[in-house]
This record gives structure tokens, sequence and C-alpha cells, in this order.
């Protein structure tokens, strides 16, 4: 009894196209944007789902990934010990100042401190009055503004009757 045809064959490599495509996706171009790139005709649900049950492809890319952070010997504890010995300078050296930089630095790498920013943007709409304010839509309207206005019941509706006269 023999096997049948496709227990026999190897896995396939990808392809030269595969591998551009996921180079791409590894440099961080959207993949629907990268599937072009590498040569496939454009389709989002293809490239979507070469990523998710592609396991080869999925596999690359997560080698990409490992040969990027051991080229550069990325490690976190890497940075922690290096944050150690600027902290271990900073206090022979008897600067408190990059001391607490070093400590605040290893925090936020342990995702003990998170910084948040509030962004405020003045807005020139808050501080206009109602006409001022119907003016700035006019203008960007033009013909149409008294019909949005109207129903986004901004204004009231002409009457028909002063419509006739």
């Amino acid at each position: 009894m023999t096997a049948p045809a496709n227990a026999r064959r190897k896995p396939r490599e990808l392809t030269e196209r595969q591998k551009r495509y996921a180079r791409l996706v590894h440099q961080n171009i959207p993949p629907f944007r990268a599937y072009g790139i590498a040569g496939f005709s454009p389709n989002r649900g293809n490239c979507y789902r070469a990523l998710k049950e592609n396991e080869r492809l999925q596999a690359y890319i997560a080698s990409l990934e490992r040969e990027v952070i051991s080229r550069h010997e990325i490690t976190i504890d890497r940075i922690l010990n290096d944050l150690e010995d600027a902290f271990e300078l900073a206090d022979a050296q008897g600067n408190p100042s990059a001391m607490i930089a070093a400590t605040m630095a290893q925090a936020k790498l342990c995702g003990l401190i998170t910084d948040r920013k509030e962004i405020k943007r003045a807005d020139p709409v808050d501080s206009m009055d109602r006409e001022q304010l119907f003016a700035v839509l006019r203008d960007h309207l033009g013909e149409n503004a008294e019909i949005v206005l109207t129903v986004l019941g901004l204004i009231p509706s002409p009457n028909v009757t002063d419509a006739a006269n």
C-alpha cells in the first residue's frame, strides 16, 4: 500500500513573492499595500488571510524578527543592565539628577510608569457665537448651506407661503 501523493511531498518552501511580502510586512508596510508591492494582485482579503493562515509565512516573519533582535543583541535585560551601570556611574560622580533619570528609565522599561499627555487643541469654534458659526458653515457649504442648516434644525424651515410671495 502506498501513501497518498500529498503525504509524500515535503513541505513547500515560500516563493520569492511570499518572502518579499513577508519582508515588507516585517518592515511595517500595511499588509494590503505590501501584497501588491510584492507582486500579488491587490486583494485585502487574500493579504490578511495569508498572514493568518499561512504558517510558513508566519514562521518566516518570526525568523526575520529573531534575526533583527539577535543581530543587535537587544534584550530588556541588557538595557536594564546598561541603565544600572548609568545609575552607578551617576552615583559615583555625585549626580543625583542622572541617578533619577536612570531609575525612571528602568521603571518605564519595566512598565511601572507610563507617560500620559493631555493634548488640548484650541478650537476657534468654541469662541464663536451662533451667527459667526453659521457664517463659517455658509462659507464652506456654499449654496447648500441653507438646506443643511435647515435639515440639522439649526435654522427654521422657510414657510411655503413665504416662498410663494
